[in-house]
Order: structure tokens, then sequence, then C-alpha cells
């Protein structure tokens, strides 16, 4: 094997720790899809499982243009690289259809309206990313990075996808003041604050990458999010009874 970059350890490492995400974060979103009963709260459990389904299919092509880039494909990194910006900005869309269904207590038809227009900047964003290209191709012992040719492609992910959604997570904390029931609050909370953690991870990987430890964050995060729709014990009983008065 001719790759130059067989003693970056660093890199498998990088590419463990991703695909770690990856298989936890599947695991919370297939939970909470199996876990939704209430009809009333189908659809925004649906779309969380996506954000972490999408978060998931980030990472875990993160962790195999890694290893290519180990073994010194350049070309099938490049590939996976906008493979995985197609998961990652997936996750804005997600974002945004929670933050307006628990500020709106549950109108999906009004959620929707946000999330299809963030999805079109989104699909807006892989076209001028994939035909202005990459390259500045950096392989460190930690990462491989490639830089986006486009300074469009770089400003409508940054202000069009990612700011926005990282707001409305945090706006998300908002929608207590309407919120009526204690498992109402919950979820909110728990909603909030596993999204911010993971996305602005995500954040930081897009704008700073650097070495994966700081990701393993990101584990916790999806523990939030399994307990959003499967609560621990010891809550569970209050909750369910709370919503069965």
């Amino acid at each position: 094997m001719n790759s130059p970059y067989l003693d970056y350890y660093g890199l498998i490492a990088n590419a463990a720790v991703s695909l770690g995400i990856a298989i936890i974060g599947i695991l919370v979103s297939i939970i909470v899809m199996r876990r939704q009963k209430s009809a009333r709260t189908k659809s925004a459990g649906y779309i969380f499982a996506s954000f972490w389904m999408a978060l998931s299919l980030l990472y875990f092509f993160v962790a195999v243009r890694t290893l290519f880039g180990y073994l010194g494909y350049e070309q099938l990194d490049l590939v996976f690289f906008y493979v995985d910006n197609f998961f990652g900005g997936l996750m804005a869309p997600c974002a945004l259809f929670l933050f307006f269904y628990f500020i709106t207590q549950g109108k999906t038809k009004v959620a929707l309206i946000p999330g299809l227009i963030s999805l079109g900047i989104w699909a807006t964003w892989n076209v001028v990313n994939i035909i202005g290209g990459a390259g500045n191709y950096t392989v460190t012992l930690w990462f491989t990075e490639w830089e986006p040719n486009s300074a469009i492609a770089r400003a409508i992910a940054i202000f069009g996808l990612y700011l926005p959604s990282a707001l409305a997570i945090i706006g998300l904390l908002f929608a207590l003041i309407r919120a009526q029931s204690r498992l109402a609050r919950y979820r909110i909370i728990f909603t909030s604050v596993s999204m911010f953690v993971a996305f602005g991870i995500v954040i930081i990987d897009y704008l700073f990458p650097g070495p994966p430890w700081m990701r393993l964050v990101i584990l916790l995060a999806a523990i939030l999010g399994y307990f959003t729709y499967v609560p621990p014990k010891f809550l569970h009983k209050t909750l369910e009874m709370e919503a069965e008065a």
C-alpha cells in the first residue's frame, strides 16, 4: 500500500469515534420512531428521529472518507466529502420544523412552511457546493479536510442553514412559556438541549476541524435525545399520569 499517511493513527481514531456516533445516533432514531404511540406527537417524533438519522449518516460518511484519506484515496475522500455535507445540511430543515412545531403548539402545517423553505435552501447549497468544487486538500494527524472553492456555498451553509438552525434550537426554549403540561415542557427541554449540543459540535467541526475527542459530547447528546421520547423510569410514571389526566 502506497499511502503516505499509514502512520497517521489519529485518522483511525477519528473514523472510530465518527462510526460510534453514527451507530448510537441510528439506534436513537430507530427507538424514537418505534416508540411513537400518540398521533398528536407523531410528526414531531419522526422529524426528531430524522434529525438524528441525518447526523448519524453525516458521521458515518465522515468515518468512510477519513478511512479513504488514511489509505491515500484522495478522490474517494472528495466524493464522500460531498456526501457527508449532504446529510449535515439536512439537519437544518428538521431543526426549523421542530422549532415552529413547538412554538405553535403542534401545528404541523404551519411548521412545514419554514421546514420546506429550509429544505429548498439546503438543495440550493448542495448544487452550488458541488458545482463550485473543493480544493486545498489537507491531511493532518487527526483529520482530512476539503475547502469549498465557492464562497457562496460557504455563506449559504453558515447563514442559510447552520445559523438559523442554531437560533431555532435555542429558540425552542421560548416554547416553554406556552407549554401547558409537564410532559410538553420535558420534551421541549430535552429536544432543545440534545439538538443544540449535537448541532453545535457539527458547526464547530465545519468551521474549525480538529481532533475527534470533542465529538464524544455528541454521544451524550444522543442519550439525551433518547430520553426525550423514552423518559427514565423515575420520571415516566409521573409524566404518563399527567398526560392521561
